[in-house]
């Protein structure tokens, strides 16, 4: 008979046997590496097991994610899909739509435009259809069900799908139900398709990293012919026996956050090499400006109950430091979710109220930082049309910072330090214009320069990214800008 690890091992399609399956009573169980991987190397690739549409959702194609309005209903189920092509695709017809049609729901009575608690429904319906392999794959995920049921904001959230399910005499009990979210809070994964619209993927395979703060790994969902599929690469070197980590929280964050984050979004705690530095592994990410000599100097002490100041020694109790950090996320995440008008002038103005109380390298501020990168050049007012040369510089300047922090965090060759990359090497070239417009000739070619070797990196970056993905496709579009590049020095 198949062993549990063996089961788990079969998810990985690259051929690469690149890691094996551990346990421990401390962490359960958990993939290390059978051989050294260099930096960037492919460890393994995961296909979909299953997927649904996000909780809470508007209306949505159950096969493509497309947004949908009335104008079109599945012949067989009346769920609105997008075309009769995705009403009859498998992924639909053949998962859910039966069921839903012994349901007969009014779904005429539906506005598209507002949340349809019931499509939670069909995260039940799928993840508990699941034949042979995959749903033996699903019972021995970790669910911490009993934890979550003690949360009472947990059983309301899905109060109305166990009350559905009793109430229509469908075959699954409380427990089942409630079992397949507890799995999804834990184990799931979100891949964002073209129409913008995103979808909770299972990956069991994937799942099994544990986490950490400074993972050894970059991952990324792509769609293939036939569902989804994850790839996950080395960031850094891993050598043989090593254990990989994944990380299932925004990193640019402090520890305090991302500890609580983790805490209430995971049932999980994290004790990573990075959240037990004290200095961030240098980044100094955690550090605030003291409050009584006004430096940016304070940081949480080795016991964890007080933050004391490097330079004055006076300290500060851990709870107020948290009640503040707290509020300025809160404020932060507001900011980042508000709508584009005055966004740019929004978040500097936040990066400038608040650097009296933060350090500039405090991860709160790197978040605004990083989110500021994609806004400029992009945003009314600050489009490409309307950059000047001080917000190209601004907007270098913060790609630096963040590269900086990057060659910490993700010292090898990221996509998200491709991103980045991308994002800063038309300032450079801009700057360059300028500069070149001023006759200042020798400057203006070192800018051209430098705007070229970013672009090349970043192009490299995005080759090694499947043929289908966007980095893939821009690391194609972008030769032409590499070749314009060339073209200009060439003349200098």
């Amino acid at each position: 008979m198949i062993s549990e690890s063996e089961v788990y091992l079969q998810q990985d399609v690259s051929g690469k046997n690149n890691i094996e399956i551990r346990k421990s009573d401390e962490c359960g169980r958990y993939l290390v590496a059978t051989k050294d991987i260099a930096a960037g190397q492919l460890i393994f690739e995961e296909p979909c097991v299953s997927w649904a549409p996000m909780l809470q959702t508007k209306p949505v194609c159950l096969t493509c994610v497309a947004s949908v309005s009335m104008d079109y209903l599945c012949q067989h189920c009346s769920w609105p899909m997008c075309s009769p092509a995705c009403a009859s695709n498998p992924i639909h017809s053949d998962q859910e739509c039966s069921i839903l049609k012994s349901l007969k729901l009014k779904t005429t009575d539906w506005d598209c435009d507002e949340v349809q608690p019931v499509y939670d429904l069909v995260s039940v319906i799928r993840t508990l259809g699941l034949a042979s392999d995959a749903a033996y794959l699903y019972t021995y995920m970790q669910d911490s069900l009993e934890e979550w049921k003690n949360h009472q904001d947990f059983m309301e959230k899905f109060r109305h799908i166990t009350d559905f399910v009793k109430k229509n005499k469908m075959k699954y009990t409380e427990d089942e139900v409630l079992r397949v979210f507890a799995v999804s809070f834990t184990n799931d994964f979100t891949h964002t398709f073209s129409s913008g619209n995103q979808v909770r993927c299972m990956f069991p395979l994937t799942a099994l990293l544990n986490q950490s703060c400074f993972p050894n790994i970059s991952r990324t969902t792509v769609e293939t012919e036939a569902s989804l599929k994850m790839t996950v690469k080395a960031s850094r070197k891993i050598r043989k026996g090593e254990e990989i980590f994944n990380t299932y929280i925004d990193v640019l964050q402090p520890t305090i956050v991302r500890r609580n984050q983790l805490r209430q979004t995971k049932l999980m705690s994290c004790r990573c090499v990075r959240c037990e530095a004290p200095d961030d592994l240098g980044l100094h990410g955690n550090t605030i400006v003291c409050p009584f000599c006004q430096e940016a100097a304070c940081n949480q002490s080795a016991n964890e109950t007080v933050w004391s100041c490097d330079k004055c020694k006076k300290t500060v109790p851990s709870s107020k430091v948290e009640q503040l950090l707290t509020w300025l996320v809160d404020k932060q995440t507001q900011l980042l979710q508000s709508p584009p008008q005055n966004k740019v002038q929004k978040l500097e103005k936040y990066l400038n109220d608040y650097k009296k109380k933060l350090s500039s390298k405090n991860m709160i501020m790197i978040r605004v930082k990083y989110n500021l990168i994609g806004l400029y050049g992009r945003l009314p007012g600050y489009t490409q049309q309307e950059m000047t040369e001080s917000t190209w510089r601004r907007k270098i300047e913060l790609c630096e910072e963040i590269l900086n922090v990057l060659k910490v965090l993700e010292p090898g060759m990221t996509v998200r330090k491709g991103r980045i990359l991308y994002e800063q090497y038309l300032p450079l070239a801009m700057v360059a214009q300028t500069l070149l417009e001023r006759k200042k000739k020798a400057e203006a070619k070192k800018m051209y320069q430098k705007s070229l070797i970013t672009l090349n990196l970043a192009i490299k970056i995005f080759k090694e990214e499947p043929s289908n993905s966007w980095e893939y496709q821009q690391s194609v579009s972008s030769q032409q800008n590499v070749n314009q590049l060339q073209s200009v020095l060439s003349q200098l």
